[in-house]
């Protein structure tokens, strides 16, 4: 296993003052926007964010992005996987524009440049996120 950078421990510490009751083993942030609807539903397009995002966070990738189209009814939409060396990027999508996005990585990153590149490459308009660190309680 890979050890938690300090920088995320640190960072936990002052965003949760947990640092007696927690062993933080991650970082993961989770977004609900509404998006242009051709943009999120363009497979492309998707890949292309996956990619840029790896690298504007400072990731690294594992293999290419995985994307499927599926699902029934008002579920029916992409979802869409990038491994990275930290863990996982996942988003799913809805044919009517709606965007669900999950970053988790034992590595930290700026939450601020993964709302921006969402914005960027799909239009979009952030309804809800939220900040999570993972880990085990002592």
């Amino acid at each position: 296993m890979e050890e938690i950078p300090v920088s995320l421990d640190k960072e936990c510490c002052l965003a949760n003052g947990n640092c007696d009751t927690m062993s933080v083993w991650g970082k993961e942030i989770t977004i609900d926007a509404k998006c242009d609807k051709e943009k999120v539903n363009d497979p492309y397009i998707l890949s292309s964010f996956l990619k840029e995002l790896v690298v504007r966070i400072g990731m690294k990738a594992y293999k290419e992005p995985q994307i499927e189209l599926f699902g029934e009814g008002g579920l029916y939409g992409y979802s869409a996987l990038q491994w990275i060396h930290t863990s996982n990027i996942v988003l799913h999508t809805t044919l009517d524009g709606s965007l669900f996005l999950n970053l988790f990585s034992c590595k930290t990153f700026d939450e601020e440049i993964v709302k921006t590149c969402l914005i960027e490459f799909f239009l979009g308009e952030i309804h809800y996120y939220d900040v999570n660190y993972r880990g085990l309680r002592k």
